[in-house]
């Protein structure tokens, strides 16, 4: 094949490549509002039908845990959330509690828990003891 040749080749090879993919992200759909109302629901009552535990029987109202073990999740960035939800998932973060109910959940409900306790004024806490 002529280099002249080869070249063009080469571009419209490229060029092809390039519009499909353009065409491609057109149809990517972005991910949905994440809905704090929706996180709030589920959890103050989890989800039964799914296997999904309520978080308030461990962290407390509104993300306010009143137990030392379990961390306050009220106020806590939104982001910050779902990076340690989407950890428990996976290999990075192992906790025999946390790592089955986080499995539980799906993409939409981590997005809307995240929003529902980035939403939540943390009570204030202390010490029970001086020392």
């Amino acid at each position: 094949m002529k280099p002249a040749l080869s070249s063009f080749v080469k571009f419209a090879s490229l060029l092809a490549l390039v519009c499909a993919s353009l065409a491609h992200a057109n149809d990517v759909k972005p991910a949905a509002e994440a809905d704090p109302a929706k996180g709030g629901n589920l959890y103050a009552n989890g989800d039964a039908s799914r296997g999904v535990l309520a978080c308030v029987a461990c962290h407390g109202a509104a993300g306010n845990s009143a137990i030392t073990q379990n961390p306050k999740l009220a106020g806590q960035h939104e982001a910050y959330l779902k990076k340690q939800l989407y950890d428990f998932q996976g290999p990075n973060r192992n906790n025999a509690i946390m790592t089955g109910i986080a499995k539980a959940l799906d993409d939409n409900d981590i997005r809307h828990l995240s929003a529902y306790l980035d939403q939540q004024k943390p009570a204030p806490g202390a010490a029970r003891n001086k020392n």
